[in-house]
């Protein structure tokens, strides 16, 4: 998502979250109220990005820098993060919102669960499916290791 999308988003659920918080009726916390707002607008967002076309570039080569230099450490902890990305986007919807809800975000299960409009034992199933399906993909792509569960 382009900085200037992600900007555009999270102001269409600061206006959301002020026009409906007046409906809020404390069915749940309201934390796990806001994340289930963004969470349906950055659905919609991945829903129409497909009029968008964007290219992606391959990274600059590192052996023009110094080993061992701030560039080169930040470049590298750049390519690290698109690799993380880049894997991420090749997950399936269900499996990416739970991992990004859980594991990005840092929701308890339970919140997770209500915002992804799930069961438990399904959240935690699709948690584990994506942990295994990025820890495979980043392995491929030179980063981590490969999963053995």
């Amino acid at each position: 998502m382009r900085e200037a999308d992600v900007q555009d988003v999270a102001q269409e659920v600061f206006v959301t979250v002020h026009r409906k918080l007046a409906s809020f009726e404390g069915r749940s916390s309201m934390r796990t109220w806001i994340c289930g707002i963004a969470f349906r607008h950055a659905q919609n967002y991945r829903k129409r990005r497909h009029i968008r076309v964007e290219v992606l570039t391959e990274p600059p080569a590192l052996a023009a820098i110094e080993t061992g230099s701030p560039q080169v450490e930040r470049l590298s902890a750049k390519q690290e993060l698109a690799a993380v990305l880049h894997a991420l986007e090749g997950l399936d919807s269900k499996l990416r919102d739970v991992f990004v809800l859980s594991d990005v975000e840092g929701l308890e299960m339970n919140e997770v669960v209500s915002i992804v409009r799930c069961p438990r034992f399904t959240g935690y199933t699709r948690l584990r499916s994506a942990r295994k399906q990025l820890r495979q993909q980043l392995a491929r792509q030179g980063f981590g290791r490969e999963a053995h569960d």
